[in-house]
């Protein structure tokens, strides 16, 4: 939540903001539409910030199987920037 959580709940509030603008529209299959798309990214964005990182923190360091990296620090090659 301290680094990509507040730009995901932005942008999932915001799709969801738009999909229910066709709410408004008296067409009863673009209202049905507007309902439905409003849900599903309220609820992507609900377990994107709760149950996928609870899941990652519970897994932990198993995701990374093939171990590709063995050094800590970064090479020159792979930093942004000059120097």
């Amino acid at each position: 939540m301290r680094t990509a959580g507040h730009a995901v709940f932005a942008s999932g509030v915001t799709v969801a903001i738009s999909l229910i603008a066709l709410v408004v529209i008296p067409v009863p299959l673009l209202r049905s539409m507007g309902f439905g798309g409003m849900l599903i990214p309220l609820c992507s964005v609900a377990v994107v910030l709760t149950l996928l990182p609870a899941l990652l923190g519970a897994v932990g360091p198993r995701v990374d199987i093939p171990h590709i990296r063995k050094e800590g620090v970064a090479s020159r090659a792979g930093r942004l920037g000059p120097g």
